[in-house]
């Protein structure tokens, strides 16, 4: 059964110590995860993937070691960027997921779109 499985608000952090072993709790979890077979499975991440538009490396380990599993369990990932995810730097917007960008089983909705993914799953996605 093919399924489009939804993630929103992850907040990657090490504002507080804590945020951290959080980080390190979701990843252990979803890293155990059977959501099925991967070519059936899309997932959609909802904005926030860190809690910062900068991060420290800690955040950015955990940031590459959960899109590594999700290309390991997904055939295809949408990250649809919100409010936490942006940042304005010497006037150029950038994003904490632009590293991403020529990764073929990812796909950053940066912009309004609404798009049927391989799967056949009718999406909108509205980013913040």
């Amino acid at each position: 059964m093919k399924k489009l499985v939804r993630f929103g608000d992850i907040h990657f952090s090490a504002l507080n110590t804590w945020n951290i072993e959080a980080g390190e709790r979701f990843l252990k979890w979803f890293e155990k995860e059977d959501f099925g077979d991967k070519q059936d499975l899309e997932l959609c991440l909802a904005g926030d993937i860190s809690e910062k538009d900068t991060n420290p490396g800690i955040v950015i380990d955990q940031m590459i070691r959960f899109f590594n599993l999700c290309k390991q369990k997904f055939s295809k990932t949408y990250v649809c960027l919100g409010n936490h995810d942006r940042k304005l730097y010497h006037g150029e917007e950038q994003h904490n997921c632009m590293f991403l960008r020529n990764d073929k089983d990812v796909c950053i909705i940066e912009q309004e779109t609404s798009l049927v993914t391989p799967n056949g799953f009718e999406v909108l996605f509205l980013p913040h």
